[in-house]
């Protein structure tokens, strides 16, 4: 009896939230989540190229032994290698770089490049500053603030 009255009030305080318009522990409000976790990873391009990236979650991921994509929603962020320039500025200390980065979120099939923004490494780790991300879309929505690095699952990547 305790139990369904505790679920009968879990649920009827998230169906006021969502007659509030807040959203509830499911929502794909963009502009209400946070991808505050880093995880680093490397692979291998379609020709042999080694490629590097980051993955901005929500929650802390495990590592896994496969390079499946991780459950949604995430940020997917792969630096530039090459001689194109990508919409996104990274920022390490001393030195400048360019990114791709897709948001891709709960309950929608297609994911939304970033159309600008910027990625700043260059003051963590310098009096408890944190990484910070701000990221544009075409929807007009952006994206923005600190994430905590974990990590990487797969440092030792040879490309043949």
């Amino acid at each position: 009896m305790t139990r369904s009255l505790g679920l009968m009030l879990i649920a009827t305080s998230f169906a006021a939230a969502a007659q509030q318009g807040r959203p509830g522990p499911q929502a794909n409000h963009a502009e209400h989540l946070k991808f505050s976790y880093e995880r680093p990873w490397r692979g291998c391009g379609p020709v042999d190229q080694p490629e590097s990236g980051i993955t901005l979650t929500t929650v802390l991921t495990r590592c896994t032994k496969s390079y499946d994509a991780p459950v949604r929603p995430y940020i997917g962020v792969m630096f530039e290698t090459g001689g194109t320039t990508a919409p996104v500025k990274v920022l390490w200390s001393g030195s400048k770089q360019t990114a791709w980065a897709t948001r891709c979120l709960e309950g929608r099939e297609d994911c939304d490049k970033a159309t600008g923004g910027t990625i700043n490494f260059s003051e963590a780790g310098l009096k408890g500053h944190l990484p910070t991300y701000e990221l544009q879309f075409a929807d007009g929505s952006v994206e923005k603030g600190t994430f905590t690095t974990h990590r990487d699952c797969h440092p030792d990547v040879q490309c043949w």
